[in-house]
């Protein structure tokens, strides 16, 4: 039985009730925000898995400083600052020039706010297209805001969520009419790793949907984007370089502290390299990058959801929870991973996961519900950090069990299994 076919229909009260308890949810949430903008800084902070509050750092230690720095004429990458992200990020940031720093810091939260918003209603519209249940969307939306990598996103106030921005922006373009839209959806998506370098690994999403004009572009713009700048560019790659040197090394000399707030697998696999050649001797551990060895661990995974995709007759619909996916598995190979980066995962959820799934998703979708609520809970940090991994697992299962009804659904309704339109991105 085929997921489209089966869809269940909720009675009429529950969904009422559901609906309710989403309003109520928004509703504190708006508050607590509302509160926490008056006041420039996060209500009841320290009690979630933030721990040590930092209201905005990440906008005026480094996309709105460095914008400024430019603006004066000054070079960003020249001071003991470090400032490491590519030159892209300046120029997107440039609109904060005019603006007083608590003015700018007010207008990036509000849009920040609006992207997770769009991006969980582009999910939630997505699992019709699947053939699963929606639940009300107030519910949906309250859940996905209250989730901790959302809160995380907003008080550290950082831009990853530009990629959420650049995919929905490529959904919406690529197949439109003339043909060129798919090589411009794929310029569109390079901007990603031209923010934040982890999201190239889409690259692997695009291959799988088999958007060969898309790749096209993908390829083509990240190429032109780097070379618009490429004294700056190569300036920011050294800073990385840097950067990743003294992360390193950092995460050697300090080997029981593995943050809550942290979901970095090369950073964990150093230490356990570390350890390993300490206390047993394998001096050759050390030698191994973190970086490397986290994408041979999570390589199979990858590999085995996009291949699914691969082969799925209707890959197309799987483009916007596939590529959610890719880009927050991706965000576990970086040496310095915080959750804030994770917030692709919840949206990724909203999109693929059914109540109809096996017994041991719901296992795996239930353990990444203790790190996507944001209230602190006595779990030792390794086991929380697991939990995560669970979750990445969890939802690339869901994504494969989506791939296995979608033939059926189309043979079910009588279309062609070879028809393939991915939903566009609400106006």
């Amino acid at each position: 039985m085929n997921a489209s076919s089966s869809r269940e229909t909720s009675p009429r009260w529950l969904r009422i009730a559901a609906t309710v308890v989403g309003l109520g949810l928004l509703g504190v949430w708006l508050l607590w925000w509302g509160v926490s903008l008056k006041r420039f800084d996060l209500v009841g902070a320290e009690n979630t898995w933030i721990g040590v509050p930092a209201f905005g750092v990440d906008f005026w230690t480094q996309s709105e400083w460095a914008a400024r720095m430019w603006g004066m004429g000054k070079d960003p990458y020249v001071n003991d600052h470090l400032f490491h992200y590519p030159p892209l990020v300046i120029f997107l940031f440039a609109w904060v020039i005019p603006l007083q720093d608590r003015t700018a810091l007010m207008v990036w939260i509000i849009a920040l706010m609006v992207i997770i918003a769009l991006g969980t209603f582009l999910a939630w519209r997505w699992r019709k297209l699947l053939g699963l249940d929606r639940a009300p969307f107030v519910l949906v939306l309250g859940a996905v805001m209250f989730s901790f990598p959302v809160l995380f996103a907003l008080e550290r106030s950082n831009f990853d969520l530009i990629t959420l921005v650049a995919i929905m922006l490529a959904l919406g373009v690529k197949d439109r009419k003339p043909p060129w839209t798919a090589f411009l959806a794929g310029c569109i998506l390079a901007v990603g790793p031209w923010v934040k370098l982890y999201p190239g690994l889409i690259g692997v999403a695009i291959v799988s949907l088999r958007w060969w004009r898309v790749l096209g572009g993908f390829a083509f713009g990240g190429v032109t984007i780097g070379l618009i700048t490429p004294t700056e560019t190569l300036k920011s790659f050294e800073n990385i370089r840097v950067l990743i040197a003294q992360t390193q090394w950092g995460t050697v000399v300090d080997l029981q502290t593995y943050f809550p707030w942290s979901h970095s697998l090369s950073s964990a696999l150093t230490k356990l390299f570390f350890l390993a050649s300490q206390k047993y001797g394998y001096s050759a551990l050390e030698h191994i990058p973190g970086s490397v060895a986290s994408l041979a661990v999570l390589s199979p995974l990858l590999g085995w959801v996009c291949w699914r995709v691969y082969k799925c007759p209707r890959r197309s619909d799987f483009a916007y929870p596939l590529m959610l996916w890719v880009v927050a598995l991706a965000s576990f190979v970086p040496q310095m991973a915080n959750d804030y980066s994770l917030v692709f995962l919840p949206l990724a959820a909203v999109a693929v996961w059914s109540l109809r799934d096996p017994w041991y998703v719901q296992l795996m979708i239930g353990l990444m519900l203790v790190f996507l609520q944001p209230w602190a809970l006595p779990v030792p940090n390794a086991l929380f950090f697991v939990f995560k991994l669970i979750g990445l697992v969890g939802v690339g299962v869901c994504l494969a069990l989506r791939t296995r009804d979608s033939p059926l659904s189309d043979l079910a309704h009588g279309e062609s299994p070879q028809r393939s339109q991915p939903a566009t991105v609400p106006a």
